[in-house]
């Protein structure tokens, strides 16, 4: 048993369950403080060390005062409620009326003060877990401070809230801080930005503008969760901060939480109603919205065929004005098409009679031209779409969920992180590094498309080369090869741009192709290569393990079905997903979905499965690729200047036979005049 402020816990409990059974905090609110004491969620209180407990004790002891606090200030709020007295209130909550300067005679702000003098001496320090003062009641106390002091009134009422006075000199040096963070942002410095602003926030944690400040980092690094969780702070401090719920809406936005966006701008409105562009963003997204929320109503899994058995090349043809590379023409043996009203063959019926039937493939010729026409910013015609897409899909979905891969003696292998649609750098990579082909073996590590406006000739290249070189050229799913994704950051809207006949139906077949794509590889049985990263621990517990000790195994990789949407915090989503961190152990990705993992994870999912290191991509480095967990863990990154916003390199590791790595660095090059985007959906939100 373990004694923590006067209970008996039994040291075998997991600590979130044990601050939720015998403290009763909320489940949620339990989560935050694991996550605060970097505690991992299946953490017993036995594992904790002496200082975790110290930790542990102050935020329960803090956590006890600020309650104690609340529903006393409650009963006193309900009392002026009781009278009715508008102005009394107003002045009780330290809050002007009709704009007026707050005076200091409200008999209920006496009260307040009194309260905390007697029982306190010092404020609660948990933000999190606080009801901080509004924007006027800051205004208030930076007036006092200009004129020379904080007035009794503001003070007791900053207590009486569990947020501390802040002093003047830490209040310059949050400000001093931040200057300097702006500075860096204005550089596109973002992730040592974000420790400006930290050490802002720790300085003084009172000004709402740090956080939203930070959550804009936090959004231009794909740091979702975290972003939403410091509009949130912004908003506990202010909830009249406008920037706070922009900043929230464009977390919600990213994070695919459409309802909850157009929550924030609704609110947004409210407050400015005569914002027009407040207005139009309210719009946009709820048109946004209700837009998928009618695709996802008639789009039902029961009755769903899939496009792939829908399409029927016949009805579409070659324009007679198409200059551009042409497929070969090959015959092949199919079943004959059944009428639709004969019924399904039974078990041990005859086979199906065969027809031979006349259809496209792709060569060598066709490819190097596809490049060339793509260069050229023009397209390929509908009939080739579909065949390429139906052929791939054929391929792909005969292939298992971890590949195996082979190098020849005479070959090389390179690998290569995210493209994200930016094709004129893939055809550079391909200048620097050699042309696919049977001895120049690629594999691409997802997120072709998406963000780069030239996804759907990235996606169509990688397809086309897959298909040449099936056994030569590979292709790992991403988190963007999904239908929220796509939806949100731009392939979708690409795809029905340059198809405005089709697009709808070829989009649907691309989801149908993304399913099929393997989730992961493994090279020479030695390394293994995943789009996001390792595993939470509970995930892996819930599964059959040889020997229990709650380690993924690559069979248990091999037996994952993948011909579906990601689902949040799966194996898929996770191997999508995941990050790594510095430090050991493991804790909620700030994406908000998945994990990050640390030295230790690797160390012990490459000992129980026999690799010597993971290639992994998902992630921004500004040198293009990063060696981490003691050579254990690369992170592979292939779009230099990201998005055009940034001066990240691009890389790509070619490995020997022999397991050899060499890391090569590109920059980026010039593309056609259109942004990177400019088919999102959420770049007005940001």
């Amino acid at each position: 048993m373990l004694l923590l402020l006067g209970v008996n816990l039994p040291d075998q409990k997991v600590v979130s369950v044990a601050l939720t059974y015998f403290y009763g905090i909320g489940p949620l609110t339990a989560r935050r403080i694991c996550s605060r004491l970097s505690l991992h969620r299946e953490c017993k209180l036995s594992e904790l060390s002496e200082g975790q407990l110290n930790q542990l004790s102050t935020v329960l002891s803090e956590m006890t005062i600020e309650n104690d606090l609340k529903r006393q200030i409650g009963a006193n709020v309900q009392h002026l409620r009781e009278i009715g007295t508008y102005v009394g209130k107003r002045h009780a909550m330290g809050l002007p009326v009709h704009g007026q300067r707050t005076r200091n005679n409200s008999k209920t702000a006496k009260r307040f003060n009194g309260i905390w003098l007697r029982k306190y001496s010092a404020p609660a320090g948990l933000g999190i877990f606080s009801s901080p003062l509004s924007g006027r009641q800051r205004s208030t106390k930076a007036a006092g401070d200009m004129a020379g002091a904080v007035t009794e009134q503001v003070a007791a009422a900053a207590a009486a809230t569990g947020q501390a006075v802040v002093s003047d000199e830490a209040a310059r040096r949050g400000n001093a801080l931040k200057l300097e963070a702006n500075a860096l942002y204005a550089k596109r410095q973002y992730h040592e930005a974000i420790e400006k602003y930290t050490l802002a926030i720790e300085s003084d944690p009172t000004v709402a503008a740090y956080y939203t400040n930070r959550a804009q980092c936090h959004l231009h690094t794909e740091g979702y969760g975290a972003a939403r969780d410091d509009a949130n702070a912004a908003l506990a401090l202010d909830p009249g901060f406008i920037k706070g719920y922009y900043r929230r809406a464009s977390a919600h936005s990213f994070l695919g939480m459409l309802k909850e966006a157009r929550a924030d701008y609704r609110e947004v409105v409210r407050r400015l109603p005569n914002d027009a562009g407040a207005r139009q963003k309210y719009a946009e997204c709820d048109k946004l919205y209700r837009r998928l929320q009618f695709e996802k109503a008639i789009d039902s899994e029961a009755d769903r065929k899939r496009v792939a058995d829908s399409v029927d090349l016949a009805k579409f043809s070659v324009p007679e004005d198409y200059q551009g590379p042409r497929m070969p023409l090959r015959r092949r043996l199919v079943p004959k098409p059944k009428p639709k009203q004969q019924p399904e063959a039974e078990a041990g019926a005859e086979p199906p009679e065969m027809v031979e039937v006349e259809e496209e493939y792709v060569d060598l010729a066709f490819v190097e031209g596809l490049a060339d026409w793509f260069r050229d910013e023009k397209k390929l015609p509908e009939r080739y779409m579909y065949a390429i897409l139906l052929q791939a899909d054929r391929l792909l979905r005969q292939l298992p969920t971890l590949v195996d891969v082979a190098i020849p003696d005479d070959a090389v292998l390179t690998v290569c992180g995210d493209v994200h649609g930016q094709y004129y750098d893939v055809l550079n990579i391909f200048k620097l590094n050699g042309f696919p082909s049977a001895k120049l073996m690629y594999l691409f590590n997802g997120d072709f498309v998406d963000r780069g406006s030239f996804s759907v000739e990235v996606i169509m290249l990688f397809l086309s080369l897959k298909l040449l070189y099936p056994d030569a050229f590979f292709l790992n799913r991403g988190n963007h090869e999904s239908v929220g994704m796509n939806q949100l950051y731009g392939f979708q809207g690409e795809v029905k741009a340059k198809y405005p006949v089709q697009g709808a139906w070829l989009f649907a077949l691309f989801q149908e192709t993304f399913e099929a794509l393997p989730i992961a590889h493994l090279i020479q049985d030695k390394i293994f290569v995943v789009h996001g990263g390792l595993y939470s621990r509970s995930t892996a517990r819930n599964s059959t393990q040889p020997d229990g000790d709650g380690v993924v195994r690559l069979a248990e990789l091999r037996d994952m079905a993948r011909f579906y949407q990601p689902s949040h915090n799966s194996l898929m989503c996770e191997s999508l997903w995941s990050d790594p961190q510095p430090q050991d152990g493991r804790r909620p990705s700030p994406r908000g979905t998945a994990i990050q993992y640390g030295p230790d994870v690797t160390r012990e999912f490459c000992e129980k499965n026999g690799l010597t290191m993971v290639i992994r991509s998902h992630q921004q480095v500004d040198e293009g690729y990063e060696i981490a967990h003691n050579g254990q863990m690369v992170t592979v990154f292939s779009a230099p200047n990201y998005c055009d916003a940034g001066t990240n390199k691009g890389a790509y590791i070619r490995i020997t036979p022999a397991l050899e790595c060499t890391y090569h660095k590109f920059g980026a090059v010039p593309h056609p005049d259109v942004r990177a985007m400019a088919y999102a959906n959420v770049g007005l939100h940001m």
